[in-house]
């Protein structure tokens, strides 16, 4: 786990995936409705509590590396052991070819 802004630099992983001139800018912060609208969705998706506090779904959306909407489809159905469609239907709302 990387415990500070001045370790990250040096991590290999970061110094690798971000370029020399990246590593120097700042990022902008994101406009205050966007953030509005990110907590209604994880709210609506039951990732996030009315007091935005996460809950146990949303630490195990928080866990996947794909969208909210694809976690929780993949989340919901190891639930009712239908991940065989389940993964076909995440395969192909990220774009992945399934078939052939």
């Amino acid at each position: 786990m990387i415990s500070s802004p001045e370790t990250w630099s040096t991590h290999p992983h970061y110094v690798f995936a971000v370029s020399r001139r990246h590593r120097t800018s700042r990022l902008e912060p994101p406009p205050p409705e966007a953030l509005e609208g990110a907590a209604w969705s994880l709210r609506e998706h039951g990732a996030i509590s009315a007091a935005e506090t996460l809950t146990p779904l949303g630490a195990v959306l928080a866990s996947l590396p794909v969208d909210v909407n694809v976690g929780k489809l993949l989340v919901l159905s190891s639930l009712f052991h239908l991940t065989g469609p389940a993964v076909t239907m995440a395969g192909w709302a990220l774009g992945v070819r399934v078939w052939g």
